[in-house]
């Protein structure tokens, strides 16, 4: 049974160091160098598509290792009593295999929807669309390696 109640949601900032986003970036393209360029091969992508895939992993990797030499500390927000919040409390792994795949679904279903627009849908128009666009995959891995990391720094940190 799902227990639906009111909660009341509350924006907390904080300042942190810079290193959570430069861990954010090197973890983020890690997982998108050793997960989706095996991926992204099998599914029909040459390897001038991988090379620029890969230089766009590498690119985030300097901007993580620029972030983690920075000293200025960085303000980060976040929302007390939401649902990612709440889940994080239950289980922090299920939070990241949620998110993950809240986040791969998301993708998924763009690619499915601008598959359409050409000319009608075909099942190689989508995974051309998968191929060709995933970079916005990076970026969507990146937003939900920082989401974890700014909550588990404010929770290691207040203790709620």
């Amino acid at each position: 049974m799902v227990d639906l109640y009111y909660c009341v949601m509350e924006t907390e900032e904080f300042e942190a160091s810079p290193r959570l986003r430069g861990k954010a970036c090197w973890m983020s393209a890690l997982l998108f160098v050793l997960v989706w360029l095996p991926v992204s091969y099998l599914l029909g992508a040459g390897w001038g598509k991988v090379i620029v895939n890969l230089s766009f992993g590498a690119v985030l990797a300097v901007v993580g290792l620029w972030h983690y030499r920075c000293s200025n500390p960085l303000t980060y927000k976040i929302s007390l009593g939401s649902w990612a919040h709440r889940t994080y409390l239950k289980s922090p792994v299920l939070f990241v295999v949620e998110s993950f795949a809240e986040g791969f679904l998301i993708y998924l279903g763009v690619m499915l929807v601008m598959a359409f627009f050409p000319d009608g849908f075909s099942l190689s128009a989508w995974r051309k669309g998968i191929v060709n666009c995933d970079i916005v995959l990076l970026l969507v891995f990146y937003t939900r390696v920082n989401f974890f990391l700014v909550i588990s720094e404010y929770i290691r940190r207040n203790g709620r």
